[in-house]
């Protein structure tokens, strides 16, 4: 894979970033305008997209032949996403214990539990719905990343081309509506969007399996035309818009497949975009590269940042919305960057100790 067939992948994450940024800054301006506040919302579903990604790259690992030893790569997955993990646990336990101190009410407070903190920690919080995303904002995507780490090579064996991996993804995604269905009629348990069974493996399955769709699609038939590309983009983010909003609890295990659907357009949209690449170091693609510290730490300045501000300043949502968006989004991708290569430096460093020994 050359560099500039990342430097596409990069900015598809760049994109993601940008999503999960907004969604998260919005929620500390409630009384802003209502329709930009509720499109806002579906910033959310960036986390699917990078979940997009990491299917694609889980395929073409697969066939470059990087998953020989099931265990070692597991592992290695598991140190890259612990190594920065592990300081978000820190960090946010400890904004949350100021906070706390000062006796303010956070936007988000942290589980200070001892046994909360350990299950995160090693993170096993997407089995453990009581702690799933209540030590670090957005936690829950790494736990369900580690699940997927862990069972995600199995049907990649077993469906080596476009057809199979498509089909596993319909199947996932319809299974996760029949057993959210089961689950809420008969144990009344919540299987809508934001809930443990949404963020779960379950439902979020089918996107990986989607980008592994990709690669299989690419691999045998090429790129899709620009025009397909925007229709299928157009059409697909129009149908999640539908389940988004319609805020049916029983159709919402749907979203994150018919999303990723979306993506694949608009990943074919992004790979047309990259022929025109000249320069492949550009902020939209070193954003992608260090998406990873940047979604850990964004949280600092998509909600607390704001929270300070509206406790000193006395100005109306829409204007102060306005006015922090930018300096907000500025600070979580340099701060982000820095972070995500700090990170990088303490992965190298356990991975040498795991060789060592």
């Amino acid at each position: 894979m050359n560099t500039k067939h990342f430097a596409a992948l990069d900015i598809l994450k760049t994109i993601g970033f940008i999503m999960v940024f907004l969604v998260h800054y919005s929620q500390m301006f409630p009384h802003m305008n209502y329709y930009i506040h509720s499109l806002l919302k579906y910033g959310q579903t960036g986390c699917q997209l990078f979940l997009v990604v990491s299917g694609y790259l889980m395929a073409h690992s697969f066939e470059q032949s990087k998953i020989d030893n099931y265990f070692s790569y597991f592992m290695k997955r598991y140190i890259s996403l612990f190594s920065g993990y592990i300081f978000a646990v820190i960090l946010y336990c400890l904004i949350s214990e100021v906070i706390g101190l000062i006796g303010a009410n956070a936007p988000f407070k942290s589980d200070l539990h001892v046994t909360s903190i350990l299950i995160n920690v090693l993170l096993l919080n997407g089995i453990v719905p009581a702690c799933n995303n209540t030590v670090v904002p957005g936690g829950w995507y790494v736990g369900t990343m580690i699940i997927a780490y862990a069972l995600f090579p199995h049907p990649l064996k077993k469906s080596r081309c476009l057809k199979k991996m498509m089909t596993f993804a319909c199947a996932c995604a319809f299974l996760g509506v029949a057993l959210g269905a089961l689950l809420t009629c008969c144990f009344n348990i919540k299987c809508g969007n934001n809930t443990f069974y949404f963020y779960s493996i379950v439902c979020q399955s089918s996107p990986l399996l989607v980008g592994g769709s990709i690669y299989y699609y690419e691999k045998e038939y090429g790129f899709i035309t620009l025009p397909k590309s925007f229709v299928l983009f157009a059409f697909f983010s129009v149908v999640t818009l539908l389940l988004f909003f319609t805020d049916m609890d029983i159709f919402a295990p749907l979203i994150p497949f018919t999303v990723s659907l979306s993506f694949v357009g608009l990943f074919f949209l992004v790979k047309h975009l990259e022929k025109r690449l000249h320069d492949t170091k550009s902020i939209y693609t070193i954003i992608g590269i260090n998406s990873f510290g940047c979604y850990l730490l964004h949280f600092c300045f998509a909600l607390y940042l704001p929270y300070c501000a509206k406790r000193l300043l006395s100005i109306s949502d829409d204007i102060l919305f306005v006015l922090l968006i930018i300096p907000c989004f500025i600070l979580a991708a340099v701060f982000g960057i820095a972070f995500n290569r700090l990170i990088n430096k303490n992965t190298l460093f356990l991975n040498n100790m795991l060789i060592a020994r």
